[in-house]
C-alpha cells in the first residue's frame, strides 16, 4: 500500500472517499462531532487508523442536529461525524475500502457497521494507530 500522503486536494473516485491518498494529519476521531466540513484528505487518514466516518449530507444535518447519529458517535473512541457535500444519502458510513449509505440514524446497520469494521485488524491498514489528533481539533485546515 505504501505511504500515500498529499497535502493538496485529492480527486477521489468515491463520494465520500473510502481510502487512497491522504493528508499526513488525520482528523481527530475520538468520538468527535464536527459541525463544519473537514477536508476529505484528513478524514481518509483517520480511516487508515481503523475508524469509521459518518457524514451527514448538508441540508439534512449541516446546521441541524441528527440525534441518533450524534448519539452513536459522540464520545466513542474511533468514531467521528462530519458533514459532507454531494454524498447522495442522508448518512454515509466509511471504513477503509467499505461504505454504507442509509436514510436514517435509526437504521440498525449503523451500529452493525461500526461493530464489524471499527478497528478491525483484517480491514484496517494501521490497526492500533491512535485516533487522537489534538492539533487538528484546535485548528482543522480549511476546506478547498
Amino acid at each position: 500500500m505504501g505511504q500515500l500522503y498529499s497535502t493538496t486536494a485529492v480527486d477521489y473516485s468515491e463520494t465520500p472517499p473510502v481510502g487512497g491518498q491522504r493528508d499526513p494529519v488525520w482528523a481527530d476521531c475520538t468520538g468527535t462531532v464536527y459541525a463544519a466540513l473537514i477536508r476529505p484528505e484528513n478524514a481518509v487518514h483517520s480511516l487508515e487508523h481503523g475508524v469509521r466516518v459518518d457524514h451527514l449530507r448538508p441540508g439534512d444535518g449541516h446546521g441541524r442536529r441528527r440525534p441518533g447519529a450524534h448519539r452513536l458517535v459522540a464520545g466513542r473512541p474511533g468514531l467521528m461525524l462530519s458533514p459532507y457535500q454531494g454524498q447522495g444519502a442522508a448518512i454515509s458510513l466509511q471504513a477503509w475500502d467499505h461504505q454504507l449509505r442509509v436514510r436514517s440514524a435509526a437504521d440498525p446497520k449503523l451500529a452493525q457497521f461500526a461493530y464489524l469494521l471499527a478497528f478491525n485488524p483484517d480491514s484496517t491498514p494501521e490497526p492500533g494507530a491512535t485516533c487522537e489528533s489534538p492539533g487538528f481539533l484546535l485548528g482543522p485546515p480549511p476546506v478547498d
